[in-house]
């Protein structure tokens, strides 16, 4: 794909996919708010352990989540267009749990807490419809994530972290439609 998509396209795929039930008005007011980047190959948007207080939307390219571990960093999944990153940050101002680097050229949209602050008091229903959307997928990632470990712990010895762990890595992880 490339990163050439206009902001139409963007406008549908928003509406489409991420934010099905909000007016057409609620998905140009957050797209009002949002930067509108293009970040090399390589570069990370996100980084373990430093503060994060952004909500990222892939809208073309690719990214990859890479997690530290003693032996250096661990790549554990995929996230391909249409899906956000960054929203625990976002939601609680915390530290980053990952870092996610782009590993292809990507047009990536961004909105920080301040440009929602705004949203949220200007738009009110587009802010919404976000967040109702972010909980939706992070209740979908931990049922998934629930579910493996369900799995997989099912097979092992109780304990045996390191072979739930390599499963985890090996079973891809891909965030994709």
């Amino acid at each position: 794909m490339s990163i050439e998509r206009t902001r139409e396209q963007v406008h549908e795929a928003l509406a489409d996919r991420l934010l099905p039930a909000a007016p057409r008005a609620d998905v140009d007011a957050l797209l009002d708010y949002m930067e509108d980047v293009q970040i090399a190959q390589g570069e990370a948007i996100l980084t373990a352990g430093q503060a994060n207080a952004a909500l990222w939307y892939l809208a073309a390219g690719r990214l990859q989540v890479e997690v530290p571990t003693a032996a250096g960093p661990l790549v554990v999944a995929e996230i391909l267009p249409n899906h956000w990153v960054g929203e625990v940050g976002l939601l609680d101002g915390g530290e980053a749990t990952a870092t996610v680097r782009v590993s292809e050229p990507s047009r990536i949209f961004r909105i920080d807490r301040a440009a929602l602050d705004s949203l949220r008091e200007r738009a009110p229903d587009a802010a919404l419809a976000l967040v109702h959307t972010l909980s939706i997928d992070l209740v979908d990632r931990i049922r998934g994530s629930n579910e493996f470990l369900r799995r997989e712990l099912g097979r092992d010895e109780p304990g045996d972290w390191h072979a739930v762990a390599l499963r985890w890595v090996l079973a891809g992880n891909e965030l994709g439609p």
